[in-house]
């Protein structure tokens, strides 16, 4: 008798006794529920890094106490990135006597380069997806700055020495952030 014949006829005799029938069940149970879970846990980690995209407004996030280098900026757009520059400042933002410490911001027209920025006409209202940037003399101050200081669309803010009108209300934007300054009211 070959060995051949051995396993097949002791492999036969396993299958009739049903053990060998639960264990392929069993293995069959397994491979399926790791391949769901390998399947999940693949959705999650794209749903995780598009979402880390509109934390950050953008894919990748350079930020210097100093301007960017020009040539960096060239050299990203030259190789088809896209680019969106945002800077910003603590100042005090004036409505007639009321003022408030505020983080106000100025950004490209690029900006935002993932997500949206939402605005709306009146403070903590849900607010539309727009593109583009506040006009020239123009302001979009966050629902929190706008109640603290009482401005509504149209009203005139100083900023330093300059005058600006509230186009809009932002509502969110995408980079919103958790620092301090991120705590403070926006402009």
């Amino acid at each position: 008798m070959t060995a051949l014949t051995l396993a097949l006829r002791t492999l036969l005799r396993e299958w009739k006794s049903g053990e060998l029938g639960v264990l392929v069940l069993a293995i069959t149970v397994a491979v399926a529920a790791l391949t769901g879970v390998g399947f999940l846990v693949d959705r999650i980690s794209i749903a995780v890094d598009n979402q880390a995209g509109e934390v950050l407004a953008a894919d990748l996030r350079l930020e210097s106490a100093q301007a960017i280098d020009e040539k960096a900026a060239n050299e990203a757009l030259r190789r088809g990135l896209k680019i969106a520059r945002s800077t910003g400042m603590l100042s005090v933002v004036f409505n007639g006597d009321v003022s408030q410490l505020t983080a106000v911001r100025a950004v490209s027209p690029a900006y935002p380069l993932r997500g949206k920025v939402m605005l709306s006409n009146e403070p903590f209202r849900a607010g539309t997806a727009v593109v583009g940037n506040p006009g020239r003399g123009e302001v979009w101050p966050d629902s929190r700055l706008a109640a603290a200081i009482g401005a509504n669309v149209g009203t005139e803010l100083a900023i330093g020495a300059s005058k600006f009108r509230v186009a809009r209300i932002l509502i969110s934007r995408p980079d919103q952030g958790a620092t301090f300054v991120d705590s403070l009211p926006a402009c």
